[in-house]
């Protein structure tokens, strides 16, 4: 096993040669069709494919479909096609999607708990289905499209029926905009304050424990459009020198170590990412009214509460980070207690963020990544605890 120190994503230099020099630092004209799935194979060149917790992707059909059994299970799980380019500048894309098998709103009132969404580094329109009533965002609609960002949260939440569509996402200086495509017409989702650096892109469908509704789903993408933009490829190693988060992580396929089974090809490149940070205050603020409230209950006083220290290990070898970075983020979401479908938004936030990349994969085989979680402040979390991530490397 070959491993490069490293430090969610959420991407290091290697695709370059897997990438065609059209994607080289080239414009793209209106309306390209990026990949319209017809030939039933991935394009390699193109996309990285993700699926963790029980769903799969798979180009079939002369589409994208990506099926959620029943069983899938996990704090997050879902399948997505992650772009193997950046694009830079403004830029404007879209897609289509088929919910084929979806069980919508059923007596109780609830919906499925599958959200599918069209991605950019730090925003995402959605088409969802939210699930349990109690857990899932139960004062709202079951069936909504909505915007959800790193910077924002979730806004735009808009009631629908629809059963097949199209999702937009277009960026313009530092603003990023969703859309909704209706009765010949694009609609806004909202908009939020994002990067302006170079970001990738993909169409991903998920879920979580709190929200689904153990039932076989199954849906679909077709005909990926970049309508503008600038697509370029991964800048070659020698003349990388990340000055900031967004530039140092790697562009490659990121894997959050927070639990979960992810599935790799032999010599894949990868980087897991893992954050920990500072929540400068006791006073949290309600999604939906504004209203504010004490955060954690049991924190008594009001100074810094934080998350955990992490330390990583893969087969029981220490792994190190190969960067870190340290941000800010000016509002974060919670689910307040976890679990509960209260949302609540916490100001200034700092993030310590870390990288370990893989830039030439693994050896075939099954890797366990255990995450260890050292609480900062025992008021908060009192006791140590783990996530394990298993990679599974196939030939």
């Amino acid at each position: 096993m070959e491993k490069k120190a490293v430090s969610g994503i959420m991407l290091v230099l290697l695709f370059i040669s897997m990438l065609t020099l059209a994607f080289n630092m080239t414009s793209v004209r209106a309306g390209k069709v990026f990949d319209d799935f017809n030939d039933n194979t991935i394009n390699s060149n193109l996309w990285s494919a993700g699926q963790w917790g029980g769903p799969t992707v798979d180009e079939i059909n002369q589409r994208l479909e990506i099926f959620f059994p029943w069983d899938s299970a996990g704090e997050g799980f879902g399948a997505d096609y992650w772009s193997k380019c950046l694009l830079r500048g403004d830029f404007d894309i879209q897609v289509d999607f088929s919910l084929l098998d979806w069980p919508s709103v059923d007596q109780l009132g609830t919906g499925n708990g599958v959200r599918i969404g069209l991605g950019v580094g730090e925003g995402v329109v959605e088409r969802a289905s939210w699930g349990n009533l109690s857990a899932d965002f139960p004062d709202y609609p079951r069936e909504v499209y909505v915007f959800d960002s790193t910077t924002g949260g979730v806004e735009g939440i808009t009631p629908t029926g629809d059963m097949s569509g199209k999702l937009r996402l277009v960026r313009s200086g530092d603003t990023l905009t969703g859309y909704y495509f209706s009765s010949g017409s694009w609609v806004t989702v909202a908009s939020e304050y994002v990067t302006t650096e170079d970001v990738g892109f993909g169409i991903n469908a998920w879920s979580h424990d709190h929200a689904f509704m153990d039932n076989d789903v199954l849906l679909a993408f077709d005909n990926f459009i970049v309508n503008s933009g600038r697509l370029i490829a991964w800048p070659p190693k020698e003349e990388w020198n990340p000055t900031s988060p967004e530039e140092a992580r790697p562009q490659m396929r990121m894997i959050r170590i927070h639990g979960g089974d992810y599935y790799l090809e032999q010599g894949e490149s990868f980087f897991l990412y893992y954050r920990w940070g500072f929540v400068p205050t006791n006073i949290a603020y309600d999604l939906a009214n504004g209203q504010p409230e004490t955060f954690f209950a049991d924190l008594q006083d009001k100074t810094d509460s934080a998350y955990a220290y992490y330390s990583v290990t893969m087969n029981g070898e220490p792994l190190e980070p190969t960067y870190s970075f340290t941000g800010t983020c000016k509002w974060l979401r919670f689910e307040n207690p976890p679990g509960s479908g209260h949302w609540v938004v916490v100001p200034r936030t700092v993030f310590h963020e870390y990288y370990i990349v893989f830039s030439n994969g693994l050896p075939p085989g099954e890797y366990t990544v255990l995450t260890h979680c050292r609480p900062a402040n025992p008021q908060v979390y009192p006791e140590p605890f783990s996530f394990t991530t298993i990679l599974h490397v196939e030939q």
